[in-house]
């Protein structure tokens, strides 16, 4: 995003986080992604959570000016997935960002906290691995928003803002 964007991004974002309410998300068990050789807790896609998806990229998406990053978290370069077919290219195209919108109406939204990261080519099959019982433990609150500098891989590493949602829940 361009630098002299982000006055307009943090303001829209404390707005979105004043009125959010906190967020719970169950586990829904362990993945390997092997594109991008990472263990991820994947969650479940309840709606509230693509409402904020959506509200957030409807704030961050005129701000970007069609920027995008060179590659994704697989390693591909995001300049050539603009002509990829289906929910993929249309998301790319839309909004700079491949995992969008709510999966049970063909979107590609797939939420998760990334435990571990491999070197490429490592393979991990699950089925073998020895896991613990309590992945539900894996769950939780979320209770904010964070903007945040833009890693390798889609990584997170240094953290810009925090906007705390307004609506504590009861």
């Amino acid at each position: 995003m361009p630098l002299d964007e982000l006055p307009g991004l943090h303001e829209g974002l404390r707005k979105i986080a004043g009125a959010q309410h906190p967020v719970v998300l169950a586990c829904t068990g362990l993945g390997y992604n092997a594109d991008e050789a990472s263990l991820e807790a994947r969650t479940e896609v309840p709606d509230a959570l693509v409402t904020l998806q959506e509200r957030v990229i409807d704030l961050a998406n005129p701000l970007r000016s069609g920027l995008l990053i060179e590659r994704d978290p697989a390693g591909n370069l995001v300049a050539d997935l603009l002509s990829a077919p289906g929910a993929l290219g249309e998301n790319i195209r839309r909004t700079g960002y491949a995992e969008v919108g709510a999966p049970g109406a063909g979107g590609l939204f797939r939420p998760h906290d990334t435990l571990n990261w491999f070197e490429r080519g490592t393979g991990v099959d699950l089925s073998r691995e020895e896991v613990a019982s309590a992945v539900a433990a894996l769950g939780g609150q979320y209770v904010a928003l964070g903007m945040f500098t833009l890693g390798p891989h889609g990584t997170c590493p240094q953290l810009l803002a925090h906007y705390g949602f307004g609506h504590s829940g009861s």
